[in-house]
């Protein structure tokens, strides 16, 4: 099922998801349901609170530049280590649609999670992989990406955005 986006600027992109204690049948719907709105929207990673669930809930599906597919569910992920090399890439952010900022964030992550089964998993990313991950991963702590950028280009992203919802009313 689609379900619809939280848009900036929603107060509930402010705040701080919860772990998931148990992965049940809603927990495996509400994964399902992401993977299906994110296609829908053609994003490559979505945090449960962008569809209105405060849960610590992330999933990606990215294509890399040798056309292979990663298709991930995170569940309670944390960043536990990250390199000090930098890289950046201009983010996009289905919560911000049309809004793309240039931010650098650490090119190789090591994260620790669970999967849908409930496995622990630690595992290292780099690249794009890695960005959009610590991207969803804000998102789960109530950090959107323009918290990366001055007040003033904040508010005139939040003005662009408020001018397009008005525009498709």
């Amino acid at each position: 099922m689609i379900r619809p986006l939280v848009v900036a600027p929603d107060p509930l992109l402010k705040k701080i998801s919860e772990n998931v204690d148990v992965i049940d049948d809603n927990i495996k719907k509400l994964v399902e349901d992401m993977f299906v709105t994110m296609e829908v929207n053609h994003g490559i990673g979505l945090s449960a609170v962008q569809v209105g669930v405060l849960k610590k809930v992330i999933t990606i599906n990215i294509v890399d530049v040798h056309l292979v597919r990663t298709k991930l569910c995170l569940i309670n992920a944390e960043v536990i280590n990250r390199s000090e090399e930098l890289k950046p890439y201009t983010e996009g952010c289905l919560s911000y649609p049309g809004i793309g900022i240039d931010i650098e964030r650490p090119k190789e992550i090591i994260v620790h999670y669970k999967t849908l089964d409930g496995l622990e998993v630690e595992q290292m990313f780099e690249g794009l992989i890695a960005t959009c991950i610590q991207h969803e991963i804000d998102h789960t702590n109530g950090i959107t990406f323009i918290d990366y950028v001055s007040k003033l280009k904040q508010d005139i992203i939040l003005r662009k955005i408020k001018k397009l919802k008005k525009a498709k009313s």
